[in-house]
C-alpha cells in the first residue's frame, strides 16, 4: 500500500492571488560550486547526484551535491539561496527521506565498491551492513505497506569491454534493504535472482497496475550486450517478479528514467534516458510503446548530445503538462575521440565528447519542443544528474543540476500559477483529472517529496486529490495538506 498522509484537513494554506495571464518561462543560474576536493575521479564514467530536502528542519530546501572526488551540503538560508553548511562524505548517490520516522530526514550515501553505503545527517553517519558494492542510485519507498520507508538501490561493476562483448559482465548485487525501525537491512530474497547482477544506473517505482502498491523499474546499462531493462511487478507484500510482456524492456544503454503522465490518460508514462537519445514510453492498458518521434521528445544523436543520464517530469512553466530536463554529459571525464567504437563498427560514430549540451523538453500542446539554448540551460559540461524543488518558495519548481565535479542552481521565473502539494513518496495525485505522482527519485539523485500542480491560464482547481484525500475549491498559490 502506499503512504497514507499522517494528516489531511480541508484548510489551505499560502494562499496567493493567481497572476491574471501566463508569463514566458524564464530560467536563472542562481550559483555554481567546484565540488572537487582532490579526491581521485574514476578513469571510466564518474558519478554526481542531487539530493533535495529539508536537512535542517526550518521548512526550508536544502541540497546535498555529492560525487566520489568531492561533495558538499548546502543550506538554505532562507531567501531560496544555497550556501556552503555541511561537510559531506565523498558519495555517488544521495537519497533524502525520514528512515526513522522521526519528522526528519536522513540521507542515503551510495559509495564506490569495496565501501559500505551510509546514512548520514548533520550530526553524524552510520554504515549499512552488507553494501560494499558499487551503488549508483537509491530509490526510496515503502514497498511492503508497513508505513517506512524502504531502499532499492541500484548497483554497477568495473566495465570491461571483453567482459561486455562476450555477455558475462555483472554488476555487483542490485538489492531491497528493508527498514526495520529506522535501519536499513538486506533481503535477497525480494527480487528475482536474475536482475540481481544486471549492470543497474537507476530503479525508479510506479503504479504500474493502478493496485495501490509500487512496481519497479530498472534501467540497464549495454542492453545490446547484456540484457534488457526490467519490470518488476509487486504483489502486494514487497516481492517482486518479472513482467516479460510490457513493452518497456528497451534493448539499449539505459542510465536513468523518470515517471510521468505524458498523454492525458491517466496511465504512468516512462521517459529513459540512453545513449544516441532517450526514449518516451506511453503507457497503455496493453502495455507501453514508444512514442519519441511522434511526440516530439526525441533528441538526436549529435557531437555534443551523446549521453543522456538525469531526467525528471516537471511542469516548469505550469500550464498543465509536465515538461523534461534533460542532462548530458561523457562517459569519460574527458571524453574519448573514439566513442563506443571498442563495442562495434555500428558505434563509430557515437563520439563521447567532453562537454555535451543540456536539454529542456516543454510541452507544448499535443507535443515537445526542445528549448534549452532560447533558456540559456543548454550548458556544454560534463553533467550527469537534477533534482526538483521549490527553493525560494515562490510556487514555482526550481532545479538544481550537477556534474563531474560541479553543481548549478536553477530558479524559473513567469509561467503561470500552480498548487504545490507535499506528500508522501508514492503518492498519487489528481487535480480536475490531471494526474501526478510523488516519486522524487533519479539517476544519482532525489528531488523534493513535493510537486507543484500547474493551473494554466485557471485561477483555481475545482478538486484536488491526494491519497483518499480531497481537496475543494484550490486556489493559486495554496499548499497542500
Amino acid at each position: 500500500m502506499l503512504l497514507a498522509l499522517a494528516a489531511c484537513t480541508d484548510e489551505v494554506i499560502d494562499s496567493a492571488e493567481p497572476p491574471a495571464t501566463c508569463e514566458p518561462l524564464g530560467m536563472e543560474r542562481v550559483e555554481s560550486w567546484d565540488v572537487l576536493d582532490g579526491g581521485s575521479p574514476p578513469a571510466f564514467g564518474g558519478n554526481a547526484g542531487v539530493g533535495l530536502g529539508d536537512v535542517d528542519g526550518d521548512g526550508w530546501l536544502d541540497a546535498l551535491i555529492v560525487s566520489p572526488a568531492g561533495s558538499i551540503g548546502l543550506r538554505n538560508d532562507g531567501s531560496g539561496r544555497l550556501v556552503e553548511a555541511w561537510e559531506v562524505p565523498d558519495a555517488s548517490g544521495v537519497a533524502l527521506g525520514d528512515l526513522d520516522g522521526d519528522g526528519s530526514l536522513e540521507a542515503w550515501l551510495g559509495r564506490r565498491q569495496g565501501l559500505n553505503d551510509l546514512v548520514w545527517t548533520p550530526s553524524g553517519e552510520v554504515e549499512i551492513d552488507d553494501s560494499d558494492a558499487e551503488s549508483t542510485t537509491g530509490s526510496l519507498a515503502d514497498i511492503d505497506g508497513d508505513g517506512d520507508l524502504d531502499l532499492f538501490a541500484a548497483r554497477y561493476a568495473e566495465v570491461d569491454v571483453e567482459a561486455i562483448l562476450d555477455g558475462t559482465l555483472e554488476g555487483s548485487g542490485n538489492a531491497i534493504y528493508l527498514n526495520s525501525s529506522g535501519v536499513l537491512e538486506r533481503d535477497d530474497t525480494r527480487l528475482p535472482a536474475e536482475v540481481i547482477d544486471d549492470m543497474t544506473f537507476m530503479g525508479q517505482w510506479l503504479d504500474v497496475e493502478g493496485d495501490g502498491d509500487l512496481d519497479l523499474y530498472l534501467a540497464n546499462d549495454f542492453g545490446p550486450f547484456l540484457g534488457r531493462n526490467r519490470l518488476l511487478l509487486n504483489d502486494g507484500t514487497g516481492h517482486f517478479t518479472l513482467d516479460d510482456d510490457c513493452g518497456c524492456d528497451l534493448t539499449h544503454f539505459g542510465m536513468g528514467v523518470a515517471v510521468g503522465e505524458a498523454n492525458g490518460d491517466g496511465r504512468p508514462d516512462l521517459f529513459v534516458t540512453d545513449l544516441a537519445g532517450p526514449d518516451l514510453l506511453l503507457s497503455s492498458p496493453e502495455g507501453f510503446y514508444e512514442a519519441s518521434a511522434a511526440t516530439g521528445a526525441g533528441i538526436e544523436l549529435a557531437e555534443d548530445r551523446l549521453a543522456s543520464w538525469g531526467t525528471a517530469f516537471v511542469d516548469l512553466d505550469l500550464d498543465g503538462d509536465q515538461d523534461l530536463p534533460v542532462i548530458f554529459g561523457p562517459l569519460f571525464p574527458h571524453g574519448d575521440p573514439d566513442g563506443l567504437v571498442d563495442l562495434g563498427e555500428q558505434y563509430s560514430d557515437w563520439i563521447d565528447n567532453a562537454e555535451q549540451r543540456d536539454a529542456l523538453l516543454l510541452r507544448d500542446g499535443e507535443g515537445f519542443v526542445e528549448v534549452a539554448e532560447d533558456l540559456g540551460f543548454d550548458d556544454e559540461a560534463m553533467g550527469r544528474a537534477v533534482a526538483v524543488g521549490d527553493l525560494d518558495r515562490d510556487g514555482r519548481p526550481d532545479l538544481v543540476t550537477a556534474g563531474l565535479w560541479y553543481g548549478t542552481q536553477w530558479r524559473t521565473t513567469g509561467g503561470c500559477g500552480g498548487v504545490t502539494v507535499k506528500a508522501p513518496i508514492g503518492t498519487r495525485v489528481e487535480a480536475d483529472g490531471a494526474v501526478r505522482w510523488i516519486l522524487p527519485a533519479t539517476t544519482w539523485s532525489s528531488s523534493a517529496h513535493e510537486i507543484v500542480l500547474g493551473l494554466g491560464e485557471a485561477h483555481r482547481f475545482d478538486e484536488v486529490r491526494i491519497g483518499d484525500e480531497v481537496f475543494e475549491d484550490v486556489p493559486a498559490g495554496a499548499t497542500l495538506p
